[in-house]
């Protein structure tokens, strides 16, 4: 039998006690230097160009990129950000704030499932955990789908999960709601996964477990109207504003994407397990230990052996759905983070309470021979990247190796000491805190941003001028300069929209871009620095062209 936990409702106050220091702690971890660096590309330009875009036009309908329909993706996340929009402009911070406010709503689900099924304990380690692991946190601060859905999707299980075992009728009518609401949202998010991720899952474990009356509960006739009420009206609106919306958001986003190689996103079957070591660090070094006593208890059928079940299927039914795709990106598996930090939550909680070093030897040994490892591999990886010298970059790397170093040595001192919870404190708070360089470093390890030569536009920009990209889509300029751009003989994403309708007015050939270089109009070329001597030898008009600034690889040029 599953462990009969406690109501929530029996001891509120310290539930709230808990989910409000939770929250402030890690909302500061999430928030601080949230919109310190550029908007990235390629994601979250393209992430804030079509909410600008509904925003501008009106249209919450039919996403547009450029101009162009862009079916790709459905639309919540769009509709959030273009709140953002609409209240604070082009804000990098505002932006953030929804990965980061379901990056927070995952941690504090994540305590609520740990504390209900396992103990109080785990369920605030499981969300510190979750925290402070790299990839999550990574996610937290980037304007793409992934941490959304993750969530949402975690939202689903965990309700559905709790349902199961609830024996109060309006709670278990509450937390169906729940299931039915957030699994709308993640199909909302990301089509079709927010049915087959969740309704995978709960088959195998209802079918496995013989537990008939959750697979019933997942059937409910009103929650199927109730989620279907969420769903579909998009779809429906949607498909009648655009013929085509069918074949190309179903067919070709969702089932090829899945089935072949048409996006060119192509891995070997192993990609996901490095991403999950690297992704679970530092909690990582407790993995293995974590997965012996999740054997343990598997095999005995001792008291949770129910909730560790659902915690091992999720993880493996994700994990196998998508090393079997022919697509396969590092967000994709973020969604088996939160089982895993409540996995992990459990053994480091036991660690904490019963105050022994003695069980964790091997685990300690692991997290200081990776923090070693870090150590050492980091200024060689500035080195062959040949940015050791940068001093854009090294300061925060430094520090970064400076705050590693520093609880590596502690460790090894709480280790003679016997501390485990000193210990503890300290790999949890060293990853944390050397995240914080680590921001500052990004923007400029990253260096694809277009975002400085956007500026000096938009300083220039008059409204009857011309902004023209040749031979390239910089996703991150249309947001900046807020307004569409002419793009020269460049589709790629934006084929399939330039394809259903007449865009040839700003997407244009090599023929279209004579016609405006001969029109008289003022005009702003931005492209490749080492395109520029090919786009002259074809266009002799451009000879004369006044070059405004450089940045990175990039160019801006003008005919004024």
């Amino acid at each position: 039998m599953i462990k009969k936990s406690r109501p929530l409702t029996k001891k509120p106050n310290t539930v709230s006690k808990d989910l409000v220091i939770l929250g402030l702690i890690i909302s500061l971890f999430f928030g601080i230097f949230l919109g310190t660096r550029p908007l990235s590309v390629p994601d979250e330009g393209r992430y804030t160009e079509i909410p600008r875009e509904m925003v501008e036009t009106g249209d919450f309908v039919t996403p547009r990129l450029n101009g162009v329909k862009y079916f790709e993706k459905p639309p919540l996340v769009y509709w959030l950000a273009a709140a953002s929009v609409k209240a604070f402009g082009i804000n990098e911070w505002a932006l953030r704030f929804w990965p980061a406010i379901f990056a927070l709503f995952g941690c504090l689900a994540t305590y609520l499932f740990g504390r209900r099924f396992y103990s109080r304990q785990t369920g605030i380690a499981a969300s510190l955990i979750l925290a402070s692991s790299l990839l999550y946190y990574a996610h937290s601060r980037i304007l793409i789908l992934d941490m959304p859905v993750s969530v949402l999707l975690t939202g689903a299980l965990f309700s559905f999960f709790a349902a199961v075992f609830e024996k109060n009728k309006n709670r278990k009518r509450l937390l169906l709601a729940g299931f039915f609401t957030f699994s709308a949202g993640a199909l909302m998010t990301k089509g079709l996964l927010g049915i087959v991720l969740p309704g995978g899952i709960i088959l195998l474990w209802s079918l496995f477990y013989k537990r008939y009356d959750a697979l019933k509960l997942a059937f409910n006739p009103w929650g199927i109207l109730l989620f279907l009420g969420l769903a579909l009206p998009w779809h429906i609106l949607a498909s009648l504003r655009n013929p085509e919306f069918f074949d190309f958001y179903i067919i070709h986003e969702q089932i090829l994407r899945f089935l072949t190689t048409v996006h060119k996103r192509s891995q070997p079957f192993w990609f996901f397990i490095p991403i999950i070591f690297l992704g679970l660090f530092p909690w990582i070094a407790f993995l293995h230990k974590a997965l012996v006593d999740t054997y343990n208890i598997l095999k005995t059928k001792a008291e949770t052996h129910l909730t560790d079940a659902f915690l091992v299927i999720w993880i493996v039914f994700i994990f196998l759905f998508f090393s079997a795709s022919s697509s396969k990106l590092i967000p994709y598996i973020v969604p088996v983070f939160p089982a895993f930090a409540l996995l992990l939550g459990r053994t480091v909680s036991k660690a904490w309470l019963n105050n022994d070093f003695t069980p964790y030897t091997l685990s300690i040994g692991i997290f200081q021979g990776l923090a070693s490892l870090l150590i050492i591999a980091a200024p060689i990886a500035l080195y062959v990247e040949k940015k050791l010298d940068n001093l854009l970059i090294t300061p925060y790397a430094a520090a970064t190796v400076a705050i590693l170093f520093i609880g590596l040595v502690l460790t090894f001192i709480y280790r003679r000491k016997n501390n485990i919870r000193a210990l503890l404190l300290t790999v949890g708070l060293s990853s944390a805190l050397m995240y914080i360089p680590l921001n500052k470093a990004w923007v400029h390890l990253e260096g694809r941003s277009i975002y400085p030569l956007a500026q000096e536009l938009k300083s220039r920009l008059q409204k009857e001028d011309l902004v023209i990209s040749w031979h390239r889509y910089y996703q991150d300029l249309s947001p900046y300069i807020e307004r569409i751009t002419y793009v020269v003989d460049y589709l790629t994403e934006m084929s399939f929209g330039a394809g259903v309708e007449d865009v040839s007015g700003w997407m244009l050939n090599e023929e279209g871009f004579k016609e405006i270089i001969n029109s008289g109009k003022s005009f702003y070329i931005v492209t490749r620095a080492a395109f520029v001597e090919d786009m002259q030898n074809r266009h002799p008009d451009l000879k004369n062209l006044q070059i405004i600034a450089r940045s990175g690889k990039d160019i801006l040029l003008t005919n004024k």
